[in-house]
This record gives C-alpha cells, structure tokens and sequence, in this order.
C-alpha cells in the first residue's frame, strides 16, 4: 500500500490527481494530519510506524512538503518496515541551531497570522511566500480547525526539527526525491540529500515549481510504480 502525507492547510485531498494517475488497483491511503496532531515530529513518527506496521507487511510512504518532512522522520524511524520512499519538495532540516531559531521565530509569526486573519486572507498571503510564488494555485486547503492545527503546526516547525541528513545513510531502500526544476532552494537541498541515501535518485521535475502534487502528479506516479517494482 502507498502512504501519502500531504502538506500545510491542506488535506488527502490533495493527492486526488495523483490517485488518477496510478494504474487501476493501487491501493492509496492519503491520512489527514489533522486528526494526528500534537505530538512532536519524532513522537508522531514513531506511533505513525507502530500504526502502519499493524495493517501493512509491504508499505511504501510518499510524502510533500510538511508531510515531506513527516515522512522522512518515518522513514529514519523504522528502516525496517517500509520497502520504499517518495520525498517531495522537503527540507531534510537545519544543520545550525541559530537557523533552527531564526525559523522558529518566523513560524511563530505565521501562527499569529492564522490564529487571527480572516481565512481567505492567510491562504492568500501562505501562496505568496516566495518559495510557493512559482506554482499553480493550491486547490486541496482544508477548512481551518484552529485547535488541532495550531498545535500540529507548533509541534512540527521546521524549527524544531533536527538535521536529518546523518541520519539518512541508514535507509537501505530506494527514496526517490522529487523537486521542482523552478524551486532553486529545493533543488540544492534534495541534491545535498540524495547523496546521503544509498540508494537515493533525485528526480527534478521540469516545468514545475514546489507544488509537484498539483502540478505534476503524474512524476510522482511514474516514481512510485518504480519504487513498487522494486519492492
């Protein structure tokens, strides 16, 4: 089965054309994050395994953006369990504290925003951040829950996550990253990852910015039927 993570203020719908693009009988479980919040990015990983490992002996995991980075925890987690990877548009991580903190600030901020703006509004103003402003329009955002992802979105900052990138030589399975050939920033982190994997192969997706899902659904199809043949 394919596990998939989607993103920030968004929800498994998200991966809806991605489901299009799969040869008939793939099995997709696209789980929202919003019903497993408040745990800390380890924390959740580790009872996401456990969750995973009770119901599916063949899993692989694919994951985009915030749900990238969740996936990755998974993957480093529990080497054992699952027989594939796909990683999309993901931050392995800070390797300086100070940019852990400098991250954490900026994260706050973006928290007050969606504590208090009016909702149309945040969206708006999230797509405008520079690293979104080369894509198509987001059009799988789920209607605000303000507990639940409030604490998910603390928890799970990109400022409270450790550099991944050491931890990545462990993982003895393909991990197919993919990036989108407009989202510079991106393509230097996932090239500085991939050489990290042993059996890592960095995909850059052409014509695309950093929402691959919405944009190109059908390169992390072709990605994931490679990494199911391989299994």
């Amino acid at each position: 089965m394919i596990w998939a993570l989607h993103g920030a203020f968004q929800s498994g719908a998200l991966w809806e054309p991605l489901r299009r693009c799969l040869p008939p009988g793939s099995l997709l479980e696209t789980p929202c994050l919003w019903d497993m919040p408040g745990e800390s990015l380890a924390g959740w990983a580790r009872r996401f395994c456990l969750h995973v490992r009770q119901s599916d002996d063949r899993p692989i995991l694919a994951g985009y953006s915030l749900g990238g980075r969740l996936a990755l925890h998974a993957l480093c987690d529990s080497p054992d369990l699952w027989k594939g990877g796909v990683v999309i548009s993901a931050h392995p991580g800070f390797a300086d504290a100070r940019a852990r903190s400098r991250r954490l600030r900026a994260d706050g901020v973006w928290l007050e925003k969606f504590r208090t703006a009016p909702w149309p509004d945040f969206l708006d103003a999230w797509g405008n951040r520079p690293a979104l402003r080369s894509s198509q329009a987001a059009t799988a955002a789920v209607p605000r829950r303000f507990g639940r992802m409030a604490r998910a979105l603390d928890a799970w900052s990109l400022g409270r996550q450790e550099d991944l990138r050491p931890r990545l030589s462990n993982i003895s399975f393909p991990v197919f990253w993919l990036v989108g050939e407009k989202d510079g920033k991106f393509v230097r982190l996932a090239e500085q990852a991939v050489q990290r994997l042993p059996l890592g192969r960095l995909r850059i997706v052409e014509g695309c910015g950093h929402r691959v899902p919405i944009e190109r659904p059908d390169a992390i199809a072709q990605a994931l039927e490679e990494a199911m043949e391989s299994v």
